[in-house]
């Protein structure tokens, strides 16, 4: 992949604070299957980050070579989050880190995803789609995508012994809901409940046999013939 003149690597606070990182950039060879080399972002001339850097919006980059003309597309929110989580460096070690990323994303006014075939044709859409041709530090006058309504939930389970053929969900991180389904995140990373899922999430707080929950998902959705 071709690098950014002005990559850094953030950590960004709950309040969107940008705490910058001039983060070596991994280069890739000209020989396959050779070790990436890891150049400083001085010794390559590239500008040094400030302080005073606030989050200004979140996208998702989709290069796709051969792309006619550069598209832009609101990304609903629990979408967003399962695709930002595996590329944000310990985001898990957060408080509630579902919740955090989500408070983020509300903030800036939802995710975007650019689609583009290169990198010199996403400059004029991105900055007009993020800061809306306005100078620095004015608000963007271009519309944002609504990022979806969310909530947390409640994600604390049982540490009670569980009997033999019983069922109780894991303990997670963090969790939340928006329009019906529920993100969980624990050590197995993030996981989408739909359907029935958030409904058997809800049922096994605590421990119940495989017939009380039957009986839930009978009383919430109905079973299906020979279920």
């Amino acid at each position: 992949r071709s690098l950014s003149a002005r990559w850094v690597a953030p950590t960004v606070t709950s309040a969107g604070e940008v705490l910058a990182y001039p983060k070596p950039l991994s280069v890739k060879g000209t020989v396959e299957g050779q070790p990436k080399t890891q150049t400083g972002p001085d010794s390559l001339g590239l500008a040094e980050p400030t302080d005073g850097l606030w989050l200004r919006g979140i996208g998702l980059l989709d290069r796709q070579p051969g792309s006619q003309a550069v598209s832009v597309a609101a990304v609903p929110l629990l979408e967003a989050v399962m695709e930002l989580i595996p590329n944000t460096s310990s985001q898990a070690l957060l408080d509630k880190p579902l919740q955090s990323l989500c408070a983020l994303i509300e903030r800036t006014g939802g995710v975007r995803r650019f689609t583009y075939a290169e990198a010199a044709d996403l400059v004029e859409v991105f900055h007009a789609s993020v800061f809306g041709g306005a100078a620095e530090g004015k608000p963007a006058s271009a519309p944002v995508p609504a990022p979806g309504a969310w909530t947390g939930v409640d994600c604390a389970g049982s540490d009670d012994p569980v009997p033999n053929g019983w069922v109780v969900r894991c303990n997670a991180a963090d969790a939340v809901e928006s329009d019906g389904d529920i993100l969980v995140l624990n050590s197995a990373g993030v996981t989408r409940l739909s359907g029935i899922g958030p409904t058997v999430w809800a049922a096994t707080e605590r421990a119940i046999t495989e017939d009380q929950l039957i009986a839930v998902l009978d009383r919430e959705h109905g079973l299906p013939d020979g279920y």
